[in-house]
């Protein structure tokens, strides 16, 4: 129909992201911090039609940023690999809205963790 969808963005899907990251590795021992920032997440909470989707006449959510954190150890035992991994995601449990759908605003996971134990033969 001839309609410009130039300008139109995804909603709960950040336009702009950028990381850093720094790894450590030394005899079996290993280390990492990411950073991850996300910024320009359009909402998608506020169409009440076609014409007001092609317009955008939505917001944005605010910019937020993540800090994860893991260490792991490799080994052997006898003639097995182990190797043993424990991750921190969002180490600061930084409080942030992340999506936002018809029904309200919906806030990213607080601080999470995980371990985890790698038997290889």
């Amino acid at each position: 129909d001839g309609t410009d969808l130039s300008d139109i963005h995804v909603p709960n899907a950040p336009q702009t992201s950028f990381g850093l990251g720094l790894n450590y590795k030394m005899k079996g021992f290993s280390a990492y911090v990411d950073f991850n920032y996300f910024d320009r997440i359009f909402r998608n909470d506020n169409f009440n039609s076609r014409e007001s989707f092609l317009r955008q006449e939505i917001g944005t959510l605010d910019p937020y940023s993540l800090v994860d954190a893991g260490l792991g150890y490799k080994f052997n035992l006898g003639d097995q690999a182990i190797e043993l991994r424990a991750n921190v995601y969002n180490v600061l449990n930084s409080f942030y809205i992340n999506q936002s759908d018809p029904f309200g605003l919906l806030n990213g996971n607080g601080r999470t963790w995980n371990t985890s134990l790698k038997y290889s033969f």
